[in-house]
């Protein structure tokens, strides 16, 4: 029998914590306590003896869920007077010190027993089986964990196209899975064998790449990751990855394993956007701005060569050779275009000029998008074109509508315009001088035009709009009446035209017309005609023409053809066919089809086309065409052609408003609907399904006030009901019902247009502004928060509660939870009101459980997760019961990017089609908290290192010292008063004192140095290397190392540092420097990459010269030779390798080879690598020292050789055919060019002859310009064929004595010579080896010129030298005629260029570009100096050896 003693000794040391509980009324009083209860509880006897055990759970805030379990226990265990057993009590317990909670799992005994039979006591036993349910758990969920990712995987590879494949090299067996059959095309009982599946490979190159590839991984474990062809079985292309990995057992390959996955799809579509890039007409490249502003580009297509005049190869480069190009008043603004574009993630549009190489300074235009990358960085996707030719045309046009719109202004005739229904809606300056006073208001525009005719006349006058109407495009003349401002009535003969649209329907009247009141009675009826026309070509805003009716050509086009088009009359007479072959292409054969069709008809008619103007554009033209019969026959046609372009751009722009329209209703972020009075949906765009969910169908037809939230309702419709009184009404931001029965906050303008027959609704245009609202919150919320932070009274676990409670409110269809990552495991650290179940299922976990909830990704990232796709799990089927339906896990790390803890954020409806605005949102909490959790374990990190830095500084030997900078005083630790010597008890070691003790040559660097680190606000970091005195007197070798602590404002307040004794390493490193200084020479001599490879000990020293050869660091390269064998080219290894392996066993002295080595941006330099042998006595090779030289250009030199030489051989057949076409034109034009022109001619003069006395001196006018228009045609023709017979002729090489051809020059030329007194001054000039002619010809230019251009009054002088160099004939030809200005001196060396008008100087401005051709053609080169009213010197050279070009 136990006796009580004993009994209470047992009931203490129970391992189990244990209470004895009496029950009074409700409460459960405390009795006693066992040690076990009180250890793990953390609580002593007396603070629980005598209180109510849910008084004493109360405060451990062990949750309602705990305490009813345990109340009922209790209770049903003192009815039935029969232990109670709870099989599993979760709890969590906090740590009132750290705020840590741990989750807990008690097994629970409450047995009931009697107290001497007056009452019954209740002994209560708690069990801690946290571990084993834990364990339990553990191994459930890693099982389902392990089914759903080996599910995961096999789906995984179906949907990307992934086989696996295995190669057993001790079996010497290949496995293939069903996906790699699948690829190949194999059926599913293939096996396959090595060679088998290496013959695949569908090119030689691709099988020896992968045989290679193996053969590596095999000798060195290295893996791999091609890209390859292969033909299937059925003979199909396809392109394929392949990866490989091995597995070595015992230094031994054993295994090969990797993936096969089909990329056919992804090569196909590099394919097809590399030929796009290369076929679109500008260049298209990839550009990238990092955060720091540095730039580069990614890709250049080869349109660069075009645009910029820099290949793709040079931009991809070095981008800085296309940034020069740019022109410097319009890089600001490119630069600030790039920037606005990633600050906004805009459209990148703009255009600037660029310095061509070739083509001058040209235009560009860019489009680009831009998209940002979570590193900050921005890359643009772009095209630039050259748009100068657009520009240049863009200018014409502009000053063409400016002159034409001045023109019309300035008329002396009347013009109008007026709508369908006769009112104005354009007049000119002359009409409103005569009939502006008619009316008192400023403007005639919107009036009748009745007003200003007199009334007699107005039925005559609406008779004719009737019948302008009804007869579009015909002309129709009317004489109307228009009273004077004395009364009388001025006489004015009008030509009214109805203007269409394209459809032919009338939209406009325009009316030309003339005052004829005083030579009305006497010349009307005989100048009828020819006023009326001559009234009508100069008044009119087109071109007026005649045309023979029977031969279809043009006897005469007015002089607005130069204006509109830039031709010149005489061009169109010149050519019959002038018209049809200026009409663009395809409006041609129905403009023409058309004309000639009504012609034969005998109809007047109109029609639209576009016409070639001289600048190369095209200009929309209307032609009014008038047909005129004589005798019944048709015999001539009249007509003006009138610029329609502005009409065309409005129609065009009438188009882009349609398009911008549905564009901003279909398109559009904004919800546009049109409401009835009672608020009923009658049209809802279909944006409405972006907005709100619903589709237009879903909302037609049923009242707005339905979706509205009821607080907001009332206020709504107020607002509603003030519209119908206003036009307008803004309504303030309120909640509608998302269709995923979320709310979302939207701000409206409502329009009254019940009043408009063509809408006869209310407008309402909506936009959701909720991420506006919310972030609004947002920013008041971490204000507050951030104070609270700063406020010592508040501890980290309330700052965070608080946060993500609010969060909570601003984002209700979200739970937030944070979790803090410790030991391995995510412990709950702060929540909202996420529901209780779940925040205890989740509290306690595995870091790495692979639940997708809550958790972050294999990389420890942020990850999405939708739970139903999730695994199976507690967690989630907690999350499901409570209607969740996503979560999003983020990491909080720390400046070192540690994770501390994560943020998990439970969705009901899941916001991924929001993701950018979400993830903005969640962002900056992210920030937030990051921010707040970082510094507030930093304050509890501070503290303790306080405490562990007194440890270390008593523990070190080193002198470490904490220094208060404002005060100078300084806390030694103990290692400094060991080092030097000094005493601490008896004296302190102040900051003036450390000072002096430094050694005099070393005290001012240090001293300097220390001030402009301590000001440096951006350095946190002293070091510093000197000569420290001890107490003994002597010096010792010191470094020192400290870290600076600066205020808010960048001062330094403290510096904590250490002094650490060099002194015998400076010895040693003194020796060691004496010892290496020799070789260090050698190596800093040469640029070649010297190595030393000792066999002994299988070890390479590399040297310097890698770095400046390849890039690669010597102190990063393996010591051995594996680094160099690998970076061999692998068609090159195996010779390399033989060749090596044999000048070691031969016995050689010197190992050569040459081969290509791969540097460290992955390309292959051409090298040629030197050894020398270093062997013993007995000649075995001990050391091999090298030096290896990059030979890369000179094998580029020699491989482009070969292509210049190809290249050349390719021009010279492109240069025959081309002097084979030259050759037909020089045909052409001297004779079938020719021809026409002297028959215009002959008969020209021959009208003069027989009708010279018929004609006017107008008429005879005309011809003459006929005549010297033709004769100047033809001198041009006989100057294009000599400029493009220059260097083509087969002039054979002679002795030219220059002074003969001067003489022939002078006798060419003796009557002007003669007949301005002219002086031509030389010495004795050269006999030289040329083609004469030529050589005639640049003299005869030159001094021909001379007499042209001589000064009025002044005797012509020209100087003609030489000079002899070896190469060259250096000749000038000087005279004293008007001379040239400078900015001319480029330009009259082009060809037809005049710098002189025609009746000044006869010419047609050929001859020094023919000169000019002639110096080249005989290598030399020619220029001019001159000087305006002073004279000109040409300078020229001919090549002495002419027969090598």
């Amino acid at each position: 029998m136990i006796n009580p003693n004993q009994l209470e000794e047992i009931f203490h040391s129970f391992p189990d914590s244990c209470l004895l509980l009496k029950p009074v009324l409700k409460e459960f009083i405390i009795l006693e306590v066992n040690l076990s209860f009180e250890e793990k509880m953390g609580v002593t006897k007396s603070q629980l003896l005598g209180n109510d055990l849910f008084d004493f759970f109360n405060k451990q805030t062990l949750g309602q869920e705990f305490k009813t379990i345990l109340r009922k226990s209790l209770e049903k265990a003192l009815e039935s007077g029969k232990p109670d057993h709870i099989l599993e009590l979760r709890y969590k317990l906090y740590d009132t010190k750290t705020g840590i909670s741990q989750s807990k799992v008690w097994e629970v005994d409450s047995i009931p027993i009697n107290n001497n039979g007056d009452s019954k006591l209740i002994l209560q036993r708690f069990r801690d089986v946290t571990e084993t349910i834990g364990i339990k758990e553990k191994e459930q969920a890693s099982l389902k964990s392990l089914q759903r990712n080996e599910k995961l995987l096999k789906e995984t590879q179906e949907v990307a196209q992934i086989g696996s494949w295995e190669f057993d090299l001790e079996r010497d067996t290949v496995y293939w899975s069903s996906m790699v059959k699948e690829i190949h095309e194999v059926p599913q009982n293939f096996k396959p064998k090595l060679d088998a599946a290496i013959d695949f490979y569908k090119t030689t190159r691709d099988q020896n790449t992968i045989k290679n590839a193996v053969s590596k991984a095999i000798e060195t474990g290295e893996g791999f990751d091609l890209e390859l062809e292969i033909t299937t079985a059925r003979k199909k292309d396809k392109w394929i990855r392949a990866t490989g990995k091995t597995e070595f057992k015992a230094g031994k390959c054993v295994r090969i394993y990797g993936a096969t996955q089909d990329i056919t799809s992804r090569k196909l579509a590099e394919t097809r956007l590399e030929s796009i890039n290369s076929n679109i007409p500008g260049v298209v490249f990839r550009y990238k701005l990092k955060p720091n502003g540095e730039d580069e580009l990614m890709y250049v297509s080869e349109g660069s060569i075009d645009i910029w005049g820099v290949s793709s190869r040079e931009a991809f480069r070095d981008n800085d050779k296309v940034w020069e190009l740019f022109h410097e008043a319009d890089s600001e603004l490119l630069k600030q275009s790039i920037s606005d574009s990633a600050t906004n993630l805009s459209v990148w549009s703009h255009e600037w000029r660029v310095k061509h190489p070739e083509k001058g300074i040209r235009w560009n235009r860019s489009v680009g998008s831009p998209h940002k990358f979570s590193d900050g960085s921005v890359i643009w996707d772009c095209i630039v074109m050259d748009v100068t030719q657009e520009k240049l045309a863009y200018e014409a046009l502009q000053l063409n509508e400016s002159r034409q719109r001045n023109l019309l202004e300035s008329q002396t005739n009347y013009v109008i315009r007026t709508d369908t229904e006769g009112r104005y809606t354009y007049y000119n300056k002359k009409y409103e001088i005569d009939f502006h006073w008619v009316i008192k208001e400023d403007t005639l525009i919107g009036k009748s035009c009745l007003t200003t005719v007199i009334e007699s006349d107005h039925e005559k006058l609406e008779k004719t709009v009737v019948k302008c109407k009804q007869n579009p495009n015909k002309v129709i003349q009317i004489e109307l009446g228009k009273e004077r401002r004395d009364g009388t009535v001025r006489r004015t003969l009008w030509d009214f035209v109805a203007l269409t649209d394209s459809k032919g329907k009338p939209t406009e009247i325009q009316c030309i017309g003339i005052d004829v009141s005083e030579k009305y009675e006497a010349e009307f009826e005989l100048n009828k005609t020819k006023e009326k026309y001559r009234g009508l070509i100069q008044s009119i805003q087109g071109i007026f023409w005649e045309m023979d009716a029977r031969t279809f050509e043009f006897t005469f086009v007015s002089h607005q053809l130069t204006e509109m088009l830039g031709y010149k009359p005489e061009e169109w007479y010149s050519d019959a066919s002038f018209w049809q072959d200026h009409i663009h292409p395809k409006d041609r054969d129905d403009a023409v089809q058309f004309c000639v069709g009504q012609t034969k008809k005998g109809e007047n008619h109109s029609f639209e086309y576009r016409m070639l103007k001289k600048d190369g554009s095209y200009l929309w033209l209307r032609d009014v065409v008038s047909v005129i019969k004589e005798n019944g026959e048709v015999r001539w046609l009249r007509g003006i052609l009138t610029d329609i372009s502005k009409r065309k751009h409005v129609e065009e722009q009438l188009q882009l408003s349609e398009q911008r329209f549905k564009g901003l209703v279909q398109d559009g972020g904004d919800l546009i609907a049109l409401l009835d009075k009672n608020g009923d949906y009658e049209y809802v765009s279909p944006t409405s399904t972006s907005v709100l969910g619903y589709t237009s169908e879903e909302i037609n037809n049923k009242n707005a006030f339905e979706f509205i939230h009821f607080a907001d309702v009332e206020r709504v419709k107020s607002d509603y009901e003030e519209v119908i009184k206003q036009k307008r009404v803004e309504v303030e931001p309120f909640r509608i019902r998302h269709k995923d029965n979320t709310w979302i906050w939207l701000e409206t303008t409502l329009t009254n247009l019940l009043e408009d027959p063509s809408v006869k609704g209310i407008v309402s245009n909506a936009r959701d502004v909720t991420e506006k609202k919310q972030f609004r919150e947002l920013e008041n919320l971490e204000r507050e928060v951030l104070e609270m932070n700063f406020k010592k009274r508040y501890h980290l676990n309330k700052i965070l509660n608080f946060y993500l409670t609010n969060l909570e409110k601003i984002n209700p269809n979200s739970y937030f939870i944070i979790q803090k990552v410790e030991d391995n495991q995510l412990f709950n650290w702060a929540s909202g009101g996420i529901p209780s179940k779940l925040n205890k299922a989740l509290d306690a976990r595995i870091i790495n459980e692979n639940t997708e909830i809550c958790s972050l990704d294999k990389n420890g990232e942020s990850l999405i997760s939708k739970i139903e796709q999730a695994g199976n799990s507690n967690l989630k089927s907690l999350a499901l019961n409570n209607k969740i339906d996503s979560c999003w896990s983020y990491p909080l790390k720390d400046l070192k990017g540690k994770t501390m803890a994560i943020l998990a954020v439970f969705y009901k409806h899941d916001p991924l089609p929001y993701k950018s605005q979400e993830e903005r949102k969640i962002g900056r909490s992210v920030g937030l908290l990051q921010l707040i959790i970082e510094f507030q374990l930093n304050e509890i990190a501070l503290k303790r290192s306080n405490q562990r830095y007194k440890f270390v500084s008593k523990a070190t030997d080193d002198a470490m010292y904490d220094w208060d900078v404002p005060t100078d005083h300084i806390a030694w630790g103990d290692g400094f008063y060991k080092m030097f010597k000094f005493q601490k008890q008896n004296e302190r070691f102040p900051f003036d004192k450390w000072v002096a003790s430094i050694h005099p040559e070393d005290i001012d660097r240090i001293s300097r140095g220390l001030e402009k680190t301590l000001k440096d606000k951006n350095t946190n970091k002293w070091y510093a290397e000197y000569r420290f005195q001890t107490q003994e007197g002597n010096f010792l070798d010191i470094i020192e190392n400290g870290y600076i602590i600066r205020d808010e404002a960048g001062n330094a307040i403290r510096m904590i540092g250490v002094l650490r004794d060099l002194t015998k390493l400076k010895v040693y490193e003194k020796e060691l420097e004496e010892a290496n200084e020799r070789y260090r020479y050698v190596t800093r001599a040469t640029s070649d990459a010297i190595w030393d490879y000792n066999l002994v000990n299988n070890s390479v020293v590399w040297g310097p010269g890698f770095e400046k050869l390849f890039g690669q660091t010597p102190k990063t390269l393996a010591p051995d030779l594996s680094v160099w064998y690998k970076n061999i080219h692998p068609d090159d290894r195996e010779k390399v390798n033989s060749s090596f392996q044999n000048a070691l066993d031969d016995g050689s002295e010197i190992w050569e080879e040459e081969y290509r080595y791969r540097n460290i941006n992955g390309e292959y330099l051409n090298v040629f690598d030197r050894g020398f042998v270093v062997r013993d006595k007995k000649g075995k090779a001990l050391r091999m020292v090298g030096a290896m030289q990059d030979i890369t250009r000179k094998k580029q030199y020699e491989n482009s050789l070969e292509k210049l030489n190809s290249d050349l051989k390719k021009r010279a057949k492109e240069l025959a055919v081309s002097n084979a076409e030259l050759e037909q034109f020089a045909y052409v034009a001297s004779h079938d060019l020719q021809e026409p022109l002297r028959m215009v001619t002959s008969f020209l003069t021959q009208i003069e002859k027989k009708y010279g006395e018929v004609l006017d001196e107008k008429g005879l006018l005309y011809i003459e310009f006929a005549v010297d228009g033709a004769k100047r045609m033809r001198q041009i023709i006989l100057d294009l064929l000599e400029f493009s017979r220059v260097g083509r002729t087969e002039d054979k090489l002679e002795t030219v004595d220059i002074n003969d051809v001067l003489d022939d020059v002078k006798h060419l030329y003796r009557k002007k010579i003669s007949d301005k007194n002219v002086n031509i001054v030389t010495e004795d000039l050269p006999v030289i080896e040329a083609p004469k002619s030529p050589i005639r010809q640049v003299f005869q230019n030159l001094i021909g010129n001379s007499i042209k251009y001589s000064k009025e009054g002044v005797n012509p002088e020209i100087k003609i030298k030489f000079n002899e160099t070896e190469d060259f004939w250096d000749f000038s030809i000087q005279d004293n005629g008007i001379g040239i200005d400078k900015a001319y001196f480029e330009r009259i060396f082009v060809i037809f260029q005049r710098l002189h008008r025609r009746e000044e100087y006869s010419g047609t401005g050929m001859g020094l570009a023919v000169t000019k051709k002639i110096i080249e053609n005989l290598g030399g080169k020619i220029s001019v100096e001159s000087k305006e009213g002073e004279g000109s010197t040409f300078y020229f050279s001919i090549a002495k050896n002419i027969a090598k070009l």
